[in-house]
């Protein structure tokens, strides 16, 4: 671990440029302008959002937390907070279209990834939707080939729980904060991180 002494008064430029990807107003942050960070996790409906949505977000060739060689330094550093992003906030599943299946909070009190690591283990696309992966869990597609005895077993462990899922077309996932179940805001994500 490296330490760096800063000039005076470069923290406190450092937090204003992370507030501001926060921030939807003109004057200064008092919470009231702040964009809900559910908000930032759904993908929009203008043209632009949607490109970005397909480039960056859930597509029909890439899963939301996948790297690639081409994306950018700026995209890479938002990537890099969808873990702790993650872990405060969990989902009241809807359309399945903006969940990861094995990595959010959106059955039970834990990921799918820790209740089932050997079957996790095996799978090819780790950052796969709940409307992608309920779709294809059954025909093995999204598993390397020959699942250990082990990842079999947890195989079955999971259609059984997932059989109690249905998911709703017409209404998108709702992101709340995990530890009080209100919307998720940037006042609990500060909490959270400080």
């Amino acid at each position: 671990m490296g330490a760096l002494l800063l000039p005076k008064g470069i923290l406190h430029q450092i937090d204003k440029r992370s507030r501001a990807f926060f921030w939807i107003g003109e004057e200064h942050a008092n919470g009231g302008n702040c964009k809900h960070l559910s908000k930032v996790h759904q993908p929009g409906s203008t043209p632009w959002e949607q490109c970005f949505s397909w480039s960056y977000g859930w597509g029909g060739h890439r899963d939301l937390g996948d790297s690639h060689t081409l994306d950018s330094t700026i995209w890479k550093e938002i990537s890099a907070g969808l873990e702790f992003f993650r872990s405060i906030s969990k989902v009241e599943i809807g359309n399945g279209l903006s969940t990861a299946f094995w990595l959010d909070f959106w059955i039970g009190d834990s990921t799918l990834a820790s209740r089932f690591p050997a079957l996790f283990s095996h799978s090819l696309r780790p950052n796969i939707s709940v409307a992608s992966a309920l779709n294809t869990i059954d025909s093995l597609t999204t598993f390397q080939p020959r699942l250990s005895s082990m990842a079999h077993d947890e195989l079955g462990d999971l259609q059984t729980i997932l059989a109690s899922v249905s998911l709703n077309s017409q209404v998108p996932d709702h992101r709340i904060g995990r530890l009080d179940g209100k919307v998720l805001s940037t006042s609990l994500a500060y909490s959270a991180a400080f």
